[in-house]
């Protein structure tokens, strides 16, 4: 009887292990929740272990459209992929779906924005000699044009757990020792 108290106390102990141990998203380029000041060439991601080649993602713009990338790689840890397209000034979300080294599956999202400086107006050409001095060119009107992003209303999407989480492995692996030490509680009383 002591023996399954013993076993079911370093199960419980190791749970916190079994729990942390599917793959989550440390760091990425553009990095989650920032702003770049011009359209990256490339997505780059970094979870906290090493994860399989049927990794992906797909990029979105705010419209939920989706946009085109390159071949996604992956090295190791960091899952990546090169952006086909310049992207213009707004917020977009990287959704991506990985499969860890401890065979689970595992999708999450976060969110960037582009804000690239307004491109100047070419200068108007130089007045030619048979323009009079009074009639000088005006300059285009750019207003309304500063080619800034929307201000960030702090709903940036964030990197999502697995369904349930830890604690619903922790809950589930706790419901299984209960189910095995109940058991053997059973044959042993039976065998007297």
């Amino acid at each position: 009887m002591k023996r399954i108290w013993m076993i079911a106390i370093v199960l419980l102990w190791s749970l916190p292990g079994l729990a942390s141990a599917h793959s989550h998203l440390e760091d990425s380029a553009p990095a989650k929740d920032g702003t770049v000041t011009e359209s990256p060439a490339q997505i780059e991601m970094t979870f906290n272990t090493a994860i399989e080649k049927l990794s992906s993602f797909k990029l979105y713009n705010e419209a939920g459209e989706e946009i085109d990338i390159g071949d996604t790689s992956v090295n190791g840890a960091v899952l990546s992929g090169p952006v086909q397209e310049t992207l213009p000034n707004g917020k977009y979300t990287v959704k991506w779906t990985i499969v860890g080294e401890d065979g689970h599956s595992v999708k999450g999202e976060y969110a960037f924005a582009v804000e690239a400086a307004a491109q100047a107006s070419p200068s108007p050409p130089a007045a030619s000699p048979e323009i009079s001095p009074e009639a000088s060119p005006q300059p285009a009107d750019n207003s309304g044009e500063d080619g800034t992003a929307p201000a960030d209303n702090g709903e940036a999407d964030s990197a999502s757990e697995p369904d349930g989480g830890p604690y619903m492995t922790a809950a589930i692996a706790i419901g299984v020792i209960i189910i095995v030490a109940a058991v053997i509680l059973i044959a042993r009383n039976r065998k007297r």
